[in-house]
């Protein structure tokens, strides 16, 4: 990621974070508690994120875990969380979901991630094709 692109990410987690602030938060011994709920991936960036965010806004304190995708939008759904990191775009089930529970979804990208698959030189497989390397994570092909 360019550095302008990582501060435009930064800035707009911020402003994200500072609306979530104000529209609804816990609170906790007079200071104001943004939970944030999800991917795996995505806890130690964003708990660096929260820990900048606190820095500058000393009332506030963000509160970053994991646990997955979707245990980050049952915890939006069940108002256990303000924020959701997800590895993945929302899907219908959780649209409908949020629907119903009155809450409205947005979705920010801050990040892509890419997969290498790398082979030792000695292998002879010099090319392979997509149904093929499915096979092999799958566990359906095994001699290659």
């Amino acid at each position: 990621m360019n550095r302008s692109r990582f501060i435009l990410v930064m800035v707009s987690c911020a402003l994200l974070m500072t609306m979530i602030a104000k529209t609804g938060h816990a609170q906790e011994k007079g200071r104001e508690i943004i939970k944030v709920k999800g991917a795996n991936a995505m806890a130690t960036i964003c708990d660096k994120w929260g820990t900048q965010f606190t820095e500058k806004n000393p009332g506030v304190t963000v509160v970053v875990s994991g646990g997955g995708t979707a245990a980050g939008f049952d915890a939006l759904f069940d108002k256990s969380a303000n924020i959701v990191t997800a590895s993945r775009k929302i899907i219908d089930k959780e649209s409908q979901t949020a629907t119903v529970a009155g809450v409205t979804l947005a979705e920010l990208e801050i990040s892509r991630s890419c997969v290498s698959i790398i082979t030792h030189p000695e292998n002879g497989l010099r090319q392979v094709t997509l149904d093929q390397l499915h096979k092999i994570l799958t566990g359906d092909l095994n001699r290659w």
